[in-house]
């Protein structure tokens, strides 16, 4: 069974109302949620990268079809409430979908009567939308795209798969972090973050199991930003006065959960005397936990798989972000340029959110090899600027620019 449901309400509203305005009525489809519902599980599969589903696929006319059992539809779907028995309904519910244009379907006799899926160009803007261009800060995309017409999946949408997937501790991870909010993701990111300051003072620390269910609690009590803000006021005072008596309330829920209207109450104060807002607040704490900025994108599943999942939902490992940077700060240092720290945030944050790894670090590459382009290297708003400016558009080869780039580095 899958945990989790993802629909896109706004997102199909608007297709079914473009759909169906020119049609007379008597031709007009609507979609309710549980046909929605058994599409998002079919987009799901079609859209993974596991290894297990990878195998089961063929091609048929140039499109890429995934098998997926009426069974297993029924089975990890409970709540559709399709009995083993009752396939007839699911398959008329699947052929609505069909008939609406998102979804293909394939019956291969030749595979032992098994019946095969694809998504259509359509459906890809109902999963999500792939922003183009870069931005400073890699929070801000500059607009909307979609690659060859179709819009890429979510990042990390590659895992939001059912649990039955996840052989491994690391494909569990990952699954489990897929399906975390927003506000849940950053606040295991801020807690690992913290972890070797809790280390510092020998804390016990809970699980970050325990420290999501108490959140979850306070979420319907208080605004999510403002737990998250109270955190970081309190982790920036503790680190700053050396206090572990201070982060002991970090480190264990219970202390939070009891002293949170002090901390909201500090969080405050500590925001007007120091003249910081949300964000600023952030970006101090990562500064003075000494970990990089860089690390405010470096989650839980890259401290055991070393590895971080890039918008277009490949998974990348973090040493090669950290060969590049090594490669473009030390041909630089030819020229007497040197990046800046935030460089390595920039990089990380835009390919995670707004570009594909090799695209986005390919094409600043190509620029690089262009000495007019160099001094642009030591400010992420010229970088920014010159990506969208100049070389969004560029048709590159990253694995031989980076050959490139090698070539003209001196050995030590």
């Amino acid at each position: 069974m899958r945990e989790f449901i993802t629909i896109r309400q706004k997102a199909f509203y608007e297709f079914l109302s473009d759909y169906n305005k020119d049609k007379p009525k008597e031709q007009q489809i609507w979609l309710d949620l549980k046909d929605i519902a058994i599409f998002e599980y079919i987009a799901q599969l079609c859209t993974t990268e596991h290894e297990k589903i990878k195998q089961s696929r063929i091609i048929i006319n140039d499109t890429e079809y995934t098998h997926i059992a009426y069974k297993k539809i029924i089975e990890d779907n409970p709540l559709l409430y399709f009995s083993l028995n009752s396939k007839d309904k699911l398959a008329k519910k699947i052929d609505r979908l069909c008939s609406i244009g998102l979804i293909s379907k394939y019956f291969a006799k030749e595979k032992g009567s098994k019946t095969y899926f694809a998504l259509s160009p359509n459906s890809y803007t109902l999963i999500a939308e792939q922003p183009e261009g870069v931005s400073p800060n890699g929070k801000t995309p500059y607009s909307q795209m979609a690659r060859g017409g179709i819009a890429e999946q979510q990042d990390n949408s590659k895992y939001n798969i059912d649990s039955y997937n996840s052989k491994n501790k690391i494909e569990r991870i990952k699954y489990i972090y897929a399906n975390l909010s927003f506000f849940e993701k950053k606040l295991l990111i801020l807690l690992g973050n913290l972890q070797k300051h809790f280390e510092t003072y020998n804390l016990k620390v809970s699980t970050y199991k325990k420290h999501l269910e108490v959140f979850r609690g306070l979420s319907s009590k208080y605004e999510e930003v403002e737990l998250i803000t109270a955190i970081y006021a309190r982790a920036i005072k503790a680190i700053k006065e050396t206090s572990g008596s201070q982060l002991k309330t970090i480190a264990n829920p219970n202390f939070l959960k009891a002293s949170m209207e002090d901390l909201l109450l500090e969080a405050k104060e500590f925001m007007e005397y120091e003249e910081l807002d949300e964000d600023s607040i952030e970006i101090e704490f990562y500064f003075m936990a000494d970990t990089g900025t860089y690390l405010n994108f470096y989650s839980e599943i890259d401290r055991y798989s070393g590895e971080f999942i890039d918008k277009a939902g490949n998974a990348r490992d973090i040493t090669t972000l950290e060969e590049d940077i090594f490669l473009i700060r030390e041909y630089l240092k030819q020229f007497d340029i040197k990046i800046t720290s935030k460089i390595k945030s920039f990089l990380l944050s835009n390919s995670i959110e707004n570009i594909p790894y090799k695209i986005l670090v390919g094409r600043f590459i190509y620029a690089l090899l262009d000495d007019k382009y160099q001094e642009k290297f030591t400010s992420t708003s010229e970088l920014a600027d010159l990506y969208n400016d100049i070389l969004k558009d560029k048709e590159i080869n990253y694995s031989d620019l980076k050959l490139q780039l090698m070539e003209k580095v001196p050995i030590k």
